[in-house]
């Protein structure tokens, strides 16, 4: 099977995951993956289960990324590790029961299953308390805690989701029934005081490509805007607006806004 294929050099083949995440936990996680996808013959199902293995493990790499370049923190390896993969842990049932990841339209909140999914296993390992923690709050759009760990998963997800664009477009755009090239005046005036507005209606494509612009403005790390500039995610957004036609005027607001980024 695919998915199988996907785990076994996720897991078993990774030296750095197995010393860095007890064997007990990357157990539990395989046999979630692997469960869930056998639980839905839906062909589309089971392509989003093995997207979020790989999107799993490269948000596990940002994590890496992040922690290696930023030395602002004194980092626990194993406790970033372990958090980067359990983050979208509750993704997978929910995967094998709806057809798309935006939680308020498949009526599942991934977070907080997951949290609760941790829980039940009640593992004997230390700092489970902020584990749970991060995986409640990694998706969350204002976060109220001081957990550099929380802070971590959540560039180290956007990071991924970012490396992954082309997938979380091809899922949302059809999930909002996005089209047209208008921006809400709200959405501007947010993006233009470099301020994330988290509000999930929107108006149209063009409004939904300036929602993820706004990212931007919501990353903790200095390391994680260096490699968002090195990879020139700015440069991507910008393409995509202006392969829709937004208005010029606007596109030279936003321009100049991410170019001071």
């Amino acid at each position: 099977m695919k998915t199988e294929l996907s785990i076994a050099r996720f897991y078993r083949k990774d030296e750095c995951l197995n010393s860095s995440v007890p064997a007990p936990i990357i157990h539990w996680f395989e046999t979630v993956t692997k469960d869930n996808w056998l639980k839905t013959n839906n062909k589309e199902r089971r392509a989003k289960i093995e997207y979020k293995i790989n999107h799993t493990y490269k948000t596990v790499e940002a994590g890496w990324e992040i922690m290696a370049k930023e030395s602002s923190v004194d980092w626990d390896k194993s406790l970033g590790t372990i958090i980067c993969l359990l983050h979208d842990i509750g993704r997978f049932p929910q995967a094998r029961q709806s057809n798309t990841f935006i939680d308020a339209q498949s009526g599942i909140d991934h977070a907080t299953l997951g949290a609760e999914m941790f829980l039940k296993q009640n593992f004997d390992i230390p700092h489970k308390e902020e584990i749970v923690e991060a995986i409640f709050w990694h998706s969350r759009k204002e976060y109220p805690g001081r957990s550099n760990y929380v802070r971590l998963v959540k560039d180290a997800d956007k990071t991924a989701l970012f490396r992954d664009f082309d997938f979380m477009e091809k899922n949302d755009v059809p999930a909002f029934h996005l089209s047209g090239n208008q921006l809400s005046p709200k959405r501007l005036a947010s993006f233009l005081n470099g301020e994330f507005l988290p509000d999930r209606s929107f108006n149209s494509l063009a409004d939904w490509y300036l929602f993820n612009a706004g990212w931007f403005w919501d990353l903790n790390f200095a390391t994680t805007k260096q490699i968002w500039r090195q990879e020139k995610f700015a440069s991507m957004l910008l393409d995509k607006l202006k392969n829709i036609g937004i208005d010029q005027n606007q596109l030279k607001l936003i321009e100049s806004k991410l170019t001071s980024f």
